[in-house]
């Protein structure tokens, strides 16, 4: 639910306001995605970090996206980058606002700086 109303926000919508696109994202139909893994340890190695900080900073909202049940199976545990990444998964197939953001701060790594920040700017 926090999820689909950041992507809302994100479409205009505030309060009674209604975003320019005319729709809110569907409640209840997409899937919760960890950005980073909790099963991270094989593509993804610690960088400045414990592990066990590593495994709480997953958590976090900043780690979280929504996908389509489909999308969401199809890039679980993979990598951030390369042909079966999950960026390019996202690049060329996910629609919600809140996914262009992600691929920004994203860049050509999803790192635990980037997990922070993207916490951090929607926690304000």
């Amino acid at each position: 639910m926090v999820l689909e109303s950041i992507e809302d926000h994100l479409r205009g919508w505030n309060g009674s306001k209604q975003g320019l696109g005319g729709e809110r994202v569907s409640r209840a139909k997409l899937a919760i995605e960890h950005v980073m893994p909790r099963k991270w340890q094989q593509h993804w190695p610690v960088q400045g970090i414990d592990e066990e900080d590593r495994d709480r900073l997953i958590h976090t909202l900043g780690n979280l996206t929504l996908l389509t049940g489909k999308l969401n199976s199809t890039v679980s545990n993979g990598p951030w980058s390369g042909a079966n990444g999950k960026r390019v998964g996202f690049e060329g197939h996910d629609v919600l606002i809140l996914n262009r953001d992600l691929l920004k701060r994203g860049g050509s790594e999803w790192t635990d700086a980037a997990i922070r920040e993207r916490t951090k700017s929607w926690c304000v």
